[in-house]
């Protein structure tokens, strides 16, 4: 299950993070400025990295975050593909970045 935070991180935030969170947990790495688009409420994002222990954790962009508030995103996680699923809005584009974990 992803965490939405109501905030978008710049990139050096972002590095930031990364770097912090390194230090308590291995292998994270991040997505940054992904536009999640949403048909028939599911979104998919791939990437060899990514495995079926893989969490995603979300920060949208301000221009977001309504949406995001509205649509209830969750991700699902699998072998080499993480789907996020939208509760409310079954066609739209979401941007964020996101910061994975294993």
């Amino acid at each position: 299950m992803s965490v939405i935070n109501k905030e978008f991180l710049d990139l050096q935030g972002l590095q930031a993070y990364d770097e912090m969170i390194k230090g308590v947990i291995p292998n994270v790495f991040s997505l940054k400025n992904q536009s999640l688009t949403f048909t028939n409420n599911v979104a998919t994002i791939s990437d060899t990295r990514i495995t079926a222990s893989t969490y995603a954790e979300i920060y949208f962009s301000d221009s977001s975050l309504e949406a995001a508030k509205t649509a209830k995103v969750s991700a699902v996680t699998g072998t080499g593909v993480i789907t996020f699923t939208v509760v409310s809005e079954p066609s739209t584009t979401l941007v964020c970045d996101i910061v994975f974990t294993k």
